[in-house]
């Protein structure tokens, strides 16, 4: 499956799976819900910052509005990704999550 089809707590089990080989915090109890990494700010934003994931937003004819994130910086075009890699989602905090998820995992999920 293909990271940019990733959504839900799916997606969030996946965040979780990275956040924990990145940090030495846990993110899991045995009776602890996945935590909803793609809907909650304050728990994206750590993330974001530490990755230096920036966000913006394209007007595509094909995709509609879409959120679309990399690793790099916001220009006066919108973001520039270091490495060539942009991850899109339909909002902001899902396009910041599946590029933290992308650089630590790649862009298919198995």
């Amino acid at each position: 499956m293909l990271v940019d089809e990733l959504m839900g707590s799916h997606f969030d089990y996946w965040v979780t799976q990275a956040e924990q080989r990145n940090t030495d915090v846990p993110m899991q109890g045995p009776a602890q819900l996945v935590r909803r990494f793609s809907m909650d700010p304050a728990l994206a934003q750590p993330i974001i910052e530490r990755e230096r994931i920036v966000v913006g937003v394209i007007h595509d004819a094909e995709l509609g509005v879409q959120a679309v994130a990399c690793v790099g910086t916001v220009t006066p075009g919108g973001v520039r990704s270091e490495d060539g890699r942009y991850w899109l989602g339909d909002c902001e905090l899902q396009a910041a999550m599946r590029c933290y998820f992308g650089i630590n995992y790649g862009s298919i999920v198995v």
